[in-house]
């Protein structure tokens, strides 16, 4: 890990700042800390949101299928059938992203170098969705956008 991600050396915890996504949007972003631990009867990764909600906390060999979203900016992980995503994006979710894109290694990218080694297998039965490419988040941004014109101009003829 780099100097971005703290770390403890005497827990031999690694933490780094991050936002807890629960869907695409900004309305689904929850900042709070991402955390591994190891030393401890087994190791553990856990991210807990500024307001103490524990969004997943759970020993890294249970854990599988690590990836890479949004322009390498966002870890993904799973537990079980559900699937993690931690956007890691120091300079806050849109603008790291862009950013992102001129940075060697983000944070994320250490992270997915860390845990990807430690994590188990998927269980059998459970499909894991790939992370969306670089080109399907552009895609998805320009239709996003898109569809809001479309609206907004609507909303004037309506309105005149």
């Amino acid at each position: 890990m780099s100097q971005e991600s703290a770390s403890t050396g005497l827990t031999g915890a690694y933490e780094t700042r991050g936002n807890y996504r629960t869907n695409m949007t900004a309305l689904g972003v929850r900042p709070g800390l991402l955390r591994a631990t190891s030393g401890t009867p087994m190791d553990r990764l856990s991210f807990v949101a500024d307001d103490g909600e524990v969004y997943f906390d759970a020993p890294i060999a249970e854990l599988h299928s690590v990836g890479l979203a949004e322009m390498n900016r966002t870890l993904e992980v799973w537990e079980g059938d559900k699937r993690h995503r931690v956007s890691l994006a120091p300079e806050g979710v849109l603008m790291g992203n862009i950013v992102g894109e001129f940075q060697s290694k983000s944070l994320a990218t250490q992270w997915y170098d860390y845990l990807q080694p430690l994590v188990g297998s998927p269980p059998p039965g459970v499909h894991v969705k790939k992370p969306l490419s670089r080109g399907a988040n552009i895609g998805l941004g320009f239709a996003i956008a898109f569809v809001v014109l479309v609206l907004v101009i609507l909303g004037v003829v309506l309105l005149a």
